[in-house]
Order: C-alpha cells, then sequence, then structure tokens
C-alpha cells in the first residue's frame, strides 16, 4: 500500500510585445500534484532489512519499481495505475507479488484508492482507517511539519505519515510504521513494523525516479 504536500504557487505575469503593443496576460495557474500522478512516471526502491542486533539497516538483493502505466476513470473521477514489479530473491514484506496494480487518486490532499480508502493524507492530521484486520483497525496519521530524509536518490523534504493498529480494547500497537512523500517526487521510504515490537523490521528506499514529460 501506498500511501502527500502543500506547495502554494506565485502567479507571473508574462508580458509579451508584438508591433510595439504590450499585451499583458496572466498564465493558467499551474496543477498541484503532490503524489507526482503523472502517465510515465517511474521509481526505484531498495529493500533494507532491520538487523536487532547491530541495530542497522541492512540491503537486501530484493527491489521494487513502481511506473503509472495509465488512467481509468471511474465515476467522473480520474484514478492513476500503479504497476509495482518486484525483483530479487529476498522475499521482503513489500515484494508479495511480482506484479501488482493499484488505483488511486488526488482527492482534496488525500491519496484515495476506489474504494475511497485513504493510504496518504498531506493537510489534515486526522486519524483515518485504512483496513480491518482480525487483530484490529489499522489506521493512518499525518504528522505535522517535514522532515528531511536523505536516500539514495537524494536528499528531499518530506511529509510524514505514520500508520498503526488500533485493537478492540483500545489499546494502540507498540509497533508504528511510517511512509514519508516529497511533494511532486513521489513517495521516497516507507518503515514496517511488527505490531508487538517498537523496532522496525524493513524498509525501501527510492534509488532512482524518472519524471514523464507532460
Amino acid at each position: 500500500m501506498y500511501r502527500i504536500f502543500y506547495l502554494l504557487f506565485a502567479a507571473t505575469i508574462l508580458f509579451t510585445s508584438c508591433n510595439n503593443d504590450d499585451d499583458a496576460g496572466t498564465p493558467e495557474p499551474e496543477e498541484e500534484n503532490f503524489y507526482a500522478l503523472t502517465v510515465g512516471n517511474t521509481w526505484e526502491y531498495d529493500y533494507y532489512k532491520f538487523n536487532t542486533q547491530t541495530e542497522d539497516f541492512v540491503l537486501m538483493d530484493a527491489a521494487l519499481t513502481k511506473t503509472i502505466t495509465g488512467t481509468t476513470e471511474i465515476n467522473g473521477e480520474t484514478f492513476y495505475n500503479i504497476q509495482t514489479v518486484s525483483t530479487g530473491t529476498f522475499n521482503c514484506i513489500f515484494c508479495n507479488e511480482e506484479v501488482q496494480n493499484e488505483l488511486v487518486r488526488d482527492s482534496l490532499g488525500y491519496q484515495i484508492y476506489t474504494t475511497g480508502t485513504i493510504s496518504f493524507a498531506t493537510e489534515d492530521e486526522t486519524e483515518y482507517k485504512m483496513a480491518d484486520q482480525p487483530f484490529g483497525e489499522v489506521f493512518g496519521k499525518l504528522v505535522a511539519g517535514t522532515s528531511t530524509v536523505e536516500v539514495e536518490a537524494g536528499t528531499f523534504a518530506t511529509v510524514r505519515n505514520i500508520n498503526y493498529v488500533k485493537f478492540p480494547s483500545g489499546e494502540l500497537s507498540v509497533g508504528v510504521g511510517q511512509v514519508l512523500y516529497a511533494d511532486g517526487i513521489g513517495m521516497i521510504k516507507e518503515t514496517a513494523s511488527a505490531i508487538s515490537s517498537p523496532l522496525p523490521f524493513g524498509e525501501i528506499r527510492l534509488r532512482s525516479y524518472t519524471q514523464a514529460q507532460d
């Protein structure tokens, strides 16, 4: 699952001159695209497993390539198909199948699936429900502020969402995962944790990305 932020655009005035007559005009405002939802965009990630003895992340032979392959119209809304291809010999938690597809769109700052389920939030810090599981409900929540994250692809200012389990008793899981997105770039890093341990067990980090021309 995947699971971004706000960029304020200043209006600029373009002056052109023709036959000594000046015409001033304002260009069309640039559309915000926090999640980098553009057909042709591609991201490559490496998988790291957490070593509990050294408390370091270790690069494993497992990688994911995510590509926006097209769009689908559903009830008048445009959803983007993100195809994930897994390669390598190590069976990571993020590599459940060799090829996975999911449809998402940006809805008022939320990245949502066709079911309406939220996978990421960029503005509202209210917790959102992600899934029902036999052991409890999975929730996500935006963490205020930005975090600077360095990965193989570069250094990025990111927006962070955490995810956790709420048990029927009302208690929260000890383990907390996190997802980080950079505005206009896409997902930079995702960390997974077991619900019963405060330690992570693995994460994917952005190695490279290619942005298609509109």
